[in-house]
């Protein structure tokens, strides 16, 4: 299990506690609009499913949950990999991270740690 801390957030591998957040994320026209292969209705055993592939980690490849420690729940889902670059993408299911850069902090906290791991 994967689980990276930061003092707002927690990055961790999602778990069948995720399911409800997921579905309701996944749902929403406004975040998969932009997504490829989600399909409609997004339902129960589609986020058991999703939950089991992004638990497939490699060694240039994690796919983790974003916690907000605040409220205990998933507020989205973050790609980190690693070839000869650091990238990231994220998937933010709460409205709440809409307009923070989220994307932009987080890859100013992580590139030092995940640069370390993949060394």
């Amino acid at each position: 299990m994967v689980k990276i801390e930061t003092s707002r957030l927690l990055l961790r591998t999602m778990d069948g506690g995720d399911i409800p957040t997921l579905m309701e994320g996944m749902n929403n026209p406004n975040i998969v609009r932009f997504l490829v292969g989600v399909q409609q209705p997004f339902t129960r055993q589609d986020a058991i499913n999703w939950i089991y592939e992004c638990s497939k980690q490699s060694e240039d490849f994690s796919y983790l949950g974003i916690e907000l420690l605040s409220e205990g729940r998933l507020i989205g889902e973050i790609g980190l990999f690693h070839k000869k670059n650091l990238g990231l993408w994220l998937i933010g299911f709460c409205p709440k991270i809409r307009g923070m850069d989220m994307q932009a902090k987080l890859s100013n906290r992580l590139q030092n740690i995940l640069l370390m791991t993949w060394a």
